[in-house]
């Protein structure tokens, strides 16, 4: 969703908020590596506010 419609979108951005979530949940690294890849480059590119990590596990339950 987020690589076809790009992150302007709220609907795009809290899908890859709660993506996130669950491939830190999950330790889905390569995921995980492809989800800021994708949003590293929108923001190069000025399209995508920046974005702010979970502190610790505990916040993502």
């Amino acid at each position: 969703m987020l690589t076809l419609l790009g992150p302007n979108l709220p609907e795009t951005r809290a899908a890859a908020d709660e993506a996130r979530a669950v491939f830190e949940r999950v330790a889905a690294r390569p995921y995980l590596e492809r989800l800021d890849a994708t949003i590293d480059a929108a923001r190069t590119a000025g399209r995508a506010p920046p974005i702010v990590a979970a502190e610790s596990a505990a916040e993502l339950a």
